[in-house]
């Protein structure tokens, strides 16, 4: 006769566990990243959070760990896929280049090409003097060579972000540099150490976390910092 009220009992001290299952938060979808040699294409599968591609020692490398094979003189094309998430392309460890083949025009290096579906994408600058632009034709990494082209053709992208770090860094998401007209894309800047030029895009910018006039640009020079 005290079965039903046992199995009452033990019903009870089921559902709070239960619950606390339902509530438990949901992991980070990691980043992958893959090589196909016959294609010369890098494939980056953007994780939920920030994924980090960079270059060490020649490699291609997503989150510190090498896409396969690739290296920067045997991929051509890194393809990233997202449906949200930040991607970083630094430029701290080198740049993407030279590629596979040689351009036609502009100076050989790899393309960033796939969608972010509505994410962030971050670029990081080297420890010299970057010249980084942008329009609403993509993102010229290296737009000091002498014929410009567009390196980061990426689309899904809700905002953008670009660190110059040290050097004499020129950040420009005004078209300028052969990347067309001027991005509707919102960026922050941040130009680092230097005597750095900044000009905007026509959306609401940041400029070291302040913000920058629409379309504007902006020259400032930061003294290096020492340690001590």
């Amino acid at each position: 006769m005290h079965a039903p009220t046992r199995l009452r009992r033990i019903g009870s001290s089921i559902l709070p566990t239960v619950a606390l299952i339902g509530l438990a938060p949901t992991a980070a979808q990691a980043a992958t990243c893959t090589f196909d040699s016959s294609t010369a294409t890098v494939s980056v599968s953007v994780g939920s959070g920030t994924t980090t591609l960079s270059v060490s020692a020649g490699n291609v490398m997503a989150d510190g760990s090498p896409c396969g094979s690739a290296t920067v003189t045997n991929a051509d094309t890194i393809d990233a896929s997202a449906t949200g998430g930040t991607l970083v392309i630094d430029l701290s460890g080198g740049p993407f280049a030279p590629g596979q083949k040689a351009e036609a025009s502009g100076q050989s290096e790899i393309e960033f090409t796939g969608t972010l579906g509505s994410g962030v994408l971050r670029i990081d600058g080297s420890p010299g003097a970057d010249t980084i632009a942008a329009g609403t034709d993509g993102v010229n990494l290296n737009a000091e060579e002498n014929a410009d082209d567009v390196d980061v053709t990426i689309t899904g992208v809700a905002s953008m972000v670009v660190n110059g770090g040290n050097g004499n860094d020129r950040l420009t998401w005004d078209g300028r540099e052969g990347t067309g007209s001027i991005s509707t894309i919102s960026g922050a800047f941040d130009g680092g150490d230097g005597n750095d030029l900044l000009a905007g895009s026509a959306a609401d910018d940041h400029r070291d976390s302040s913000p920058l006039l629409r379309g504007a640009t902006h020259s400032r020079s930061t003294p290096a910092r020492t340690a001590g």
